[in-house]
């Protein structure tokens, strides 16, 4: 109605660090948005390789201790990547 742009990003909490399977949502929301023509930005990449050998490190660095938010660190890498790809389609 109003003709505003939808992107849906999406990135892992703490509980996906940990362990918690991320296929499944990943899937949903990558097939969600092609049938919709949005622009897909999938944030949990970023952190897949720095998950499976150092969730601990992982969580120390980029979330705020015993919190499911991102801390300042966190928020440049995701806020540095969704710069990247944005730029990269204009």
């Amino acid at each position: 109605k109003n003709n505003i742009k939808l992107s849906i990003a999406i990135y892992p909490t703490a509980g996906h660090i940990y362990g918690i399977p991320t296929n499944h949502w990943i899937k949903i929301w990558n097939d969600w948005t092609e049938n919709h023509n949005l622009q897909f930005y999938n944030f949990f990449e970023i952190f897949e390789i720095k998950r499976r050998l150092y969730s601990v490190e992982t969580l120390t660095k980029y979330y705020f201790p015993g919190d499911f938010h991102f801390n300042k660190k966190g928020n440049r890498l995701i806020a540095n990547t969704f710069l990247k790809q944005y730029l990269s389609l204009q």
